[in-house]
């Protein structure tokens, strides 16, 4: 486990450490909280999980020249406490932006991490980013972007929220959100195929398995 710098951390401990897992099996690895309750409480702790396979070896072939790649799946692990104010679907939109000539801050007011994907400015697709709670993300930005400003974010489920847009208040150089676009998109999942798609007229988007 490693914190959100990316150093090696303690404070959850993943069981088991090491284990053989034959072709088309699954295994469950348990995450232990050894925190202590000295995480903050007033907002969202991130983590990551390093997960590492490495392929068996053919002993009939250890004497031949062989390339192994060993492959690292590196796992969001958020901490949240149990007792936000802010629901975590109103996050979205309380996101907020600061432009500069070649820069756009994004400002997260929230106490949750905030994955901001499909951010525009105008015409000009910009950097996706990952705000801290409470903490601020600048990304870089054209001299020939718009004054529309358009972002989703990633959910809880990993599904994007509605589409929010605003303009820039060039008096006071401050983004206003004019409106979210909304839609739910349904996707009924059944042995890994997409049955079904549909977008509907809601509050939030989500995604449904069965």
């Amino acid at each position: 486990m490693e914190n959100a710098d990316g150093v090696k951390d303690g404070r959850f401990i993943v069981t088991p450490p090491l284990f053989a897992m034959k072709g088309k099996k699954e295994n469950t690895l348990r995450i232990l909280d050894a925190t202590n309750n000295q995480l903050p409480q007033d907002r969202e702790s991130l983590f990551w999980m390093n997960v590492k396979a490495i392929p068996s070896m053919d002993k009939s072939k250890l004497t031949e020249n062989t390339l192994q790649l060993a492959i690292i799946s590196r796992i969001k692990l958020y901490y949240r406490p149990a007792k936000l104010a802010l629901p975590p679907d109103q996050a979205a939109e309380k996101l907020r932006f600061r432009r500069s000539a070649n820069s756009l801050t994004l400002i997260n007011p929230t106490p949750y991490y905030l994955t901001v994907t499909e951010l525009n400015a105008g015409t000009r697709v910009l950097e996706n980013a990952l705000v801290p709670p409470m903490g601020e993300s600048t990304v870089k930005l054209p001299s020939d972007a718009g004054s529309n400003i358009t972002y989703r974010t990633i959910n809880d489920y990993g599904a994007l929220t509605p589409k929010m847009t605003g303009v820039w208040n060039n008096a006071g150089g401050i983004f206003r959100l004019n409106k979210r676009i909304d839609c739910r998109v349904i996707l009924n999942r059944r042995n890994n195929v997409i049955s079904e798609f549909k977008t509907l007229p809601a509050k939030h988007t989500m995604l449904a398995y069965s």
